[in-house]
């Protein structure tokens, strides 16, 4: 797995566990404590990638190595945020903790309702492999 583009420098950092601030725009952008829970108990190297800019914490990402394989999921950047190129950032940065953590593979784990990142995956050419979606049980 090779890793292309520069980061600007404090654009997107790996680190674990996830500060409280990447705990926040999470939970702001329904990944709340269930999902985060999951990611606490992944055995195995893993880290959280947190975005900046505009000199603020404004984006989130998880990563883990399964194997030799990384999968990024709950990538999530602050709506006022978003278009400014700090998804890709943070993508690139876990694509480089992924590579130094010893992976040969990076995989984009995306619902299929998520537009905004399936084309972001689309443009950093990762083809869709498989697709997955969350069930609610209906309200009465």
């Amino acid at each position: 797995a090779q890793v292309q583009g520069e980061i600007p420098p404090v654009t997107a950092f790996a680190h674990w566990p996830p500060l409280q601030i990447a705990r926040d725009l999470w939970s702001e952008m329904e990944n709340g404590p269930e999902r985060q829970a999951i990611m606490a108990r992944v055995a195995g190297p893993r880290a959280c990638i947190l975005g900046r800019k505009k000199d603020r914490a404004a984006g989130a990402a998880f990563v883990a190595l399964h194997g030799s394989v990384a999968m990024l999921h709950a990538l999530a950047v602050a709506p006022e945020f978003r278009r400014l190129g700090l998804a890709r950032a943070i993508v690139h940065e876990a694509a480089r903790w992924a590579q130094e953590s010893g992976a040969t593979r990076f995989e984009m784990i995306v619902t299929q309702v998520n537009d905004a990142s399936n084309g972001l995956a689309r443009r950093l050419g990762m083809p869709q492999r498989a697709a997955y979606h969350y069930r609610r049980e209906p309200t009465q």
